[in-house]
């Protein structure tokens, strides 16, 4: 049996995504100016909804043209922008529709991938879903092979 060939993208924030964050806040910041809270208490939200919103684009630029690697064996490499490069362990995937969520821990920190239809080419993305769906079945068959049974105390 052939080995599965590696896999290699430049990550991209969305630009739908971030339409609809847009969206959602400008939705937010008018029942905000419209609702009977206290003045105070509308500021605040106000400066937290500004600080989430800066911190996920902070967040969003560290990683933006990032290169992402997934080898034959399993592994994943990351390269950015700045040359600064490393190592990182997939701790979970999740595909919610047309969404591929990756969450990966890299030191000292983790990631959170969103990877939406306008992100990857089509072959790409389809590659990364059976691969992802291939490494989650091995992952299960070796905790199967572990003598635990999770229904007996």
């Amino acid at each position: 049996m052939r080995s599965a060939p590696a896999i290699a993208f430049d990550w991209q924030p969305s630009r739908a995504w971030r339409a609809l964050r847009w969206t959602a806040i400008a939705v937010g910041g008018g029942c905000l100016v419209w609702s009977g809270l206290d003045v105070l208490a509308k500021v605040a939200l106000a400066l937290l909804t500004a600080w989430m919103e800066g911190r996920a684009r902070r967040v969003e630029q560290t990683w933006r043209g990032s290169r992402w690697m997934l080898d034959a064996a399993g592994q994943w490499t990351w390269r950015r922008r700045d040359g600064s490069e490393g190592h990182g362990v997939l701790s979970q995937s999740t595909v919610l529709g047309p969404l591929l969520l990756l969450n990966l821990e890299v030191s000292p920190s983790r990631v959170d991938l969103a990877i939406w239809p306008d992100c990857l080419d089509a072959i790409t993305r389809r590659r990364l879903r059976v691969r992802l769906s291939t490494l989650v079945d091995a992952d299960a068959a070796a905790n199967a092979g572990s003598g635990r049974d999770p229904v007996t105390p």
